[in-house]
C-alpha cells in the first residue's frame, strides 16, 4: 500500500518536473519556471547572478541554468582586465533567456601612433592599410600607414585640410576628394604606384557632384557632373559616358543605375531601377514627405530592393521598398559587413533596420551622436559623442564608455579588434589606437 500510494505522489510530479514545473515548498504547490542560457567570449569569464558566482565545469562554455524562478535578475559577467558586462533580464515562466554573441570589451590604454593635429582617417577594406590627414601649412600630408609593419609614409599632398577617403572595395585604390560636394578635387591613386595618382576634376575640367567605386576586381569609377554621369578605369584612365545627367539623384548597384526622376505627367517623384537597362518603376512618391524641394533630395543607397534617401536641409531619412515609405530621424548611415545591417543615425537618434523588417529604436539622447561604427562580427556598436566614445550592444542595450575625450575621426579593425581615432589626450593631439 505504501509503494502505490508513494507512485501516486512522485509520478505526477515527474511529470510536472519534465514539463518545467517546479514545487513551490513555501506556498505549497507547483510552479512554473524559466532558464537562462549564457555563452559570450571570452570563455572563462565568470557570470554571477545577483551577486552569486554561478559554478560551472572547466570546460563548460555555455552556462545554463535551469528551474530558474519567474522574476527579475541581474546578470553580472565579469573577466579581470575588461569591461564589466551588467543587465537587468525578466525570467517567464516556460521561457528562457539567451545571452549570448556577446563578447567582453578589454580595458587598455590608447597608444600613440603619430603626432600633431590629425584629421580624418580611415582604414582599407582588407585592414592592411590606414590612411588619414595631418595638418600642413598648405592644406594637408595625407599619410598611410602599413598595418602589417607600423610604418608611417607621407602618401601626397592635398590642397585642403578637411578631406574625405573612399577605397576601391576590391581593388588597390585610395581616392582623396574634398569634405563637400561639390568637388573641387577627386585624386585617384594606386597604392602600389602613388607617384602615378591624378585628380580626376582636373582631367575633365569639371567640378564632380557625386562618385561612386563599382565592387569590382577592376577598378572602375562611377561619377557625374552637372552633365554627364560617366565612369572611369584608373588604370589606363579610359571614360565612358553612361547617362546625361537630367537626374534628380543617382546611386549605382551592381551595374544598375538606380535614378529620382520628376513625373511631368504624374506630378509624382519616381525611383526608376536599372535606369540604363530594363528600366522599371520601383516605386512612386506622391508628394515630398520629407518637406522639403525635391531638388534637395538625395539617395543615399540603393541595395537589394531598399532605397534610402535624404534631405539635404533636413535631418531626416526616408526609406523605400517596395511596399513601405518609413521616415526616420537621420542624416549619416552605414550597413554592417556583418548581417546587411543597416544603421541610420541623427545627433539624437540611433535606428536599426534589418532588410524585410521595420527599423528598430536603439537609442534616443541628447548629447550628440556622431558617428556610428561596428565593432564585431556580432554587431557590437561604437557610438562616438560630443565629448567620449562608448561602446553599445544593442541586442542587450548595454553600453560602455572607453574613451572619455573628444575624437575628430574613427575607424575600426573589426578582425583584429582594434579602434583607430584622431583626437586629443591629455593635451596631445594625434593618431591613436585602442585594442579592445
Amino acid at each position: 500500500m505504501t509503494y502505490i500510494t508513494a507512485f501516486f505522489i512522485l509520478c505526477p510530479l515527474t511529470i510536472l518536473y519534465s514539463s518545467g514545473y517546479r514545487y513551490d515548498w513555501q506556498h505549497g504547490f507547483p510552479k512554473r519556471t524559466g532558464a537562462i542560457s549564457i555563452n559570450v567570449e571570452p570563455a572563462d569569464a565568470q557570470v554571477s547572478l545577483n551577486e552569486v558566482e554561478v559554478k560551472r565545469g572547466i570546460n563548460e562554455k555555455e552556462v545554463r541554468l535551469n528551474s530558474v524562478p519567474p522574476g527579475k535578475y541581474i546578470i553580472k559577467i565579469t573577466k579581470s582586465g575588461y569591461f564589466d558586462w551588467v543587465k537587468d533580464v525578466e525570467v517567464k515562466e516556460m521561457q528562457t533567456v539567451y545571452i549570448k554573441e556577446t563578447i567582453l570589451m578589454k580595458k587598455e590604454t590608447p597608444q600613440a601612433l603619430d603626432e600633431g593635429w590629425v584629421g580624418a582617417i580611415s582604414l582599407s577594406p582588407d585592414g592592411r592599410y590606414l590612411a588619414y590627414a595631418k595638418a600642413a601649412d598648405m592644406g594637408a600630408e595625407i599619410w598611410l600607414r602599413d598595418t602589417s609593419d607600423n610604418a608611417n609614409k607621407l602618401f601626397l599632398n592635398f590642397k585642403n585640410r578637411e578631406v574625405s577617403f573612399a577605397w576601391g572595395e576590391k581593388n588597390k585604390y585610395l581616392i582623396i576628394s574634398d569634405a563637400e560636394s561639390p568637388y573641387d578635387s577627386v585624386v585617384i591613386a594606386p597604392l602600389d604606384a602613388p607617384d602615378k595618382y591624378f585628380d580626376l576634376v582636373k582631367k575633365i575640367k569639371y567640378p564632380v557632384d557625386k562618385y561612386q567605386w563599382k565592387k569590382s576586381l577592376e577598378p572602375e569609377l562611377f561619377f557625374s557632373t552637372d552633365l554627364k554621369i560617366m565612369s572611369i578605369f584608373p588604370a589606363t584612365q579610359k571614360m565612358l559616358t553612361l547617362a546625361k545627367n537630367t537626374f534628380l539623384d543617382w546611386h549605382m548597384e551592381n551595374g544598375q543605375l538606380w535614378t529620382l526622376e520628376t513625373n511631368t505627367t504624374t506630378a509624382k517623384i519616381d525611383i526608376y531601377k536599372d535606369a540604363i537597362g530594363f528600366k522599371e518603376i520601383f516605386n512612386s512618391l506622391d508628394a515630398n514627405p520629407l518637406g522639403q524641394e525635391w531638388n534637395k533630395t538625395q539617395i543615399l543607397m540603393a541595395l537589394r530592393d531598399n532605397v534610402l534617401l535624404k534631405d539635404r536641409a533636413k535631418m531626416e531619412t526616408l526609406l523605400v521598398t517596395k511596399n513601405k515609405k518609413i521616415t526616420l530621424a537621420g542624416e549619416k548611415f552605414f550597413i554592417s559587413e556583418y548581417n546587411n545591417w543597416w544603421l541610420i543615425w541623427s545627433p539624437w537618434e540611433l535606428w536599426g533596420y534589418a532588410e524585410g523588417g521595420d527599423p528598430v529604436l536603439l537609442n534616443r539622447s541628447g548629447e550628440q551622436l556622431r558617428e556610428v561604427l561596428s565593432m564585431d562580427k556580432f554587431n557590437a556598436l561604437t557610438l562616438t559623442w560630443a565629448n567620449s566614445t562608448t561602446a553599445l550592444y544593442p541586442y542587450y542595450l548595454v553600453t560602455h564608455t572607453f574613451i572619455d575625450t573628444p575624437i575628430t575621426d574613427a575607424d575600426v579593425d573589426t578582425k583584429n579588434r582594434i579602434f583607430y581615432f584622431s583626437g586629443s589626450i591629455k593635451g596631445q593631439s594625434g593618431l591613436w589606437q585602442l585594442v579592445y
